[in-house]
């Protein structure tokens, strides 16, 4: 809803995520506790997906931008940010 210069807005997306970690153990005084040096360690993790839901609203004044946005979701966000209109 765009009201001059207020607009109010409503959003809805799926995240999901997966991230890929590779790396060689350093274990240069032998620690039997950590894994011998020069061993390749590999693993990948992935979040399930989910879906996201968030209202905001945007204020305008000649060129600046301040606008703010709530998301709901398991773990909910809040999010502003100021930024510089051209048109």
């Amino acid at each position: 809803v765009n009201a001059g210069p207020l607009t109010l807005y409503g959003l809805g997306r799926r995240e999901r995520s997966t991230v890929d970690v590779t790396y060689q153990a350093e274990n240069d005084q032998n620690n039997p506790g950590l894994p011998s040096a020069g061993t390749d360690i590999a693993f990948r993790n992935s979040l399930s997906p989910e879906t996201r839901f968030a209202t905001g609203v945007t204020f305008r004044v000649v060129a600046l931008e301040f606008s703010g946005e709530y998301s709901f979701a398991e773990y909910s966000t809040l999010a502003a940010k100021v930024g510089i209109s051209v048109n």
